[in-house]
């Protein structure tokens, strides 16, 4: 079982391994030795807590939008079904409305064409009459 303390020959081999790390992506205005690690005098309870306060934080945002959406109540979906029935009837209205009307334009313009047929026919007939009994 490790004690917890750590040898002056670990500090050591740790600041040779730090120090050759930092040689190999050093740029030419950086220090030629590497920067001591930050020291941070809290406890460790308080900097375990931050590290997890900094997690349950970017869950909550993360989730944030997921926990602002709701279902609909019964009046809500009652009123939408009562919209949606109504947009089904108007559509259904006009929908007959203008089969009725094409209907009734289909209906006139063949009595129309009937119509004209019949005047084209009678015409003819007038026309011809008279040539027949010429020639005769």
């Amino acid at each position: 079982m490790s004690s917890g303390f750590i040898s002056e020959t670990e500090i050591a081999n740790q600041r040779q391994r730090r120090q050759e790390e930092w040689e190999k992506v050093r740029t030419a205005d950086q220090p030629v030795e590497a920067p001591e690690e930050e020291y941070d005098p809290r406890s460790l309870f308080d900097r375990l807590k931050e590290q997890k306060d900094k997690k349950e934080f970017e869950y909550e945002e993360a989730h944030k939008l997921k926990n602002m959406i709701k279902g609909l109540d019964d009046d809500e979906v009652e009123f939408l079904d009562l919209v949606d029935k109504s947009k089904f009837e108007e559509e259904k209205r006009k929908y007959l409305e203008e089969s009725k009307e094409l209907n009734e334009f289909r209906r006139r313009r063949e009595c129309l064409e009937e119509e004209n047929l019949e005047q084209r026919i009678k015409n003819e007939i007038k026309s011809s009459k008279p040539s027949l009994n010429s020639s005769r």
